[in-house]
C-alpha cells in the first residue's frame, strides 16, 4: 500500500469541492449582455419621455438627443375658489412667469358657483408691465392677447378653453372673473 501525506477524505474533498473556473471569455460575454440590457433600458426610458436619438450622429461617435417635440409641462398654475363674488367681478394681474419653448399652452377650466348670476372667466396673456386700461388710454397697440372668445357658456356655467401660443419670453396673465371657480395652467414645451 502506498503512503500519502493526505488522508483519503482530504483527497476526495479536494476533488468534490473544487470550484469550477470560469473562463475570461464567459465573464466578458456576461458583462456585455448586462451592459446591453442597461443601455436598452436607458434608451427606452428616454424615448418614453419624448426624446428621439439622432442616429446620423453615430458617425461622430456620439449620440445626440433631439429636443422634445410636442410634450407640454405645467410651469405655472393659477387657481381661485370662488372669485368675483360681487357685481363688478375681480381683475387680477398674476406674477411673471418664463416660457422657454417656442410653443406653449394656456388651459382654462372654470365653473359657475352662484345660480342666477353672470358667471365668466376671461384671461389675457401679455409681456407688458402696463395695465390694459393704461394701454388703451394711451392709444397704443395692445400687447394683451385674450384666450378663447371671452363668451361664457350660459347653459352649464362651465368654461373650458385650451389655446396654443408661440414665442419664448417673460409673461403674465390678466384675469377677469365673476362668480366662478377657476384653474388656469400654463404649459411650456421646453
Amino acid at each position: 500500500m502506498r503512503k500519502t501525506k493526505n488522508k483519503i477524505y482530504e483527497d476526495i474533498g479536494d476533488v468534490i469541492f473544487t470550484p469550477k473556473k470560469k473562463s475570461i471569455v464567459r465573464k466578458i460575454l456576461i458583462a456585455l449582455i448586462i451592459g446591453f440590457i442597461i443601455l436598452a433600458g436607458i434608451i427606452l426610458f428616454l424615448y418614453s419621455q419624448g426624446y428621439a436619438i439622432n442616429l446620423t450622429s453615430l458617425t461622430n461617435s456620439s449620440l445626440k438627443f433631439l429636443e422634445k417635440g410636442d410634450r407640454f409641462y405645467t410651469v405655472k398654475t393659477f387657481a381661485r375658489k370662488p372669485c368675483g363674488m360681487q357685481v363688478g367681478g375681480d381683475e387680477i394681474y398674476t406674477d411673471w412667469f418664463e416660457i422657454k419653448g417656442d410653443i406653449w399652452k394656456i388651459k382654462l377650466n372654470s365653473e359657475k358657483v352662484s345660480q342666477g348670476k353672470l358667471s365668466n372667466v376671461r384671461v389675457w396673456y401679455t409681456t407688458s408691465n402696463v395695465p390694459i386700461l393704461d394701454e388703451i388710454l394711451s392709444n397704443s397697440e395692445s400687447s394683451y392677447v385674450e384666450i378663447g372668445d371671452g363668451a361664457p357658456n350660459y347653459d352649464t356655467g362651465n368654461k373650458i378653453v385650451e389655446q396654443d401660443t408661440s414665442g419664448p419670453g417673460i409673461y403674465r396673465l390678466r384675469i377677469l372673473c365673476w362668480n366662478s371657480n377657476y384653474t388656469i395652467e400654463v404649459q411650456d414645451s421646453y
